[in-house]
C-alpha cells in the first residue's frame, strides 16, 4: 500500500494527531524522519494510507494539528 507523510514539528503534535485519526478509524503510524526528509527539516511525521490522505488532512485540521508539508513515504 502506498503511504504519505504528513509531517509535524514535534512528537507532541505527531502523538496527538495520531491520537485523532486513531479515533476516526484512519490507520496511522508516527515515525521519526530524518531532518533532511523535509524543507523545514520537521523531526516527525504521521504515515498514512494515500487513500485516507485527504480524510486525514481534514481531521488534523479540524483538531488544531498543524503540519508543515505532505511527502511521499
Amino acid at each position: 500500500m502506498s503511504k504519505k507523510i504528513i509531517a509535524v514539528s514535534s512528537v507532541t503534535y505527531a502523538m496527538k494527531g495520531a491520537e485523532l485519526l486513531s479515533k476516526n478509524k484512519i490507520k496511522r503510524r508516527v515515525s521519526k524522519l530524518s531532518p533532511s526528509k523535509t524543507k523545514k527539516g520537521c523531526a516527525y511525521g504521521i504515515f498514512v494510507g494515500v487513500d485516507d490522505i485527504e480524510d486525514a488532512v481534514r481531521i488534523l485540521k479540524l483538531g488544531g494539528i498543524n503540519y508543515s508539508e505532505i511527502t511521499d513515504g
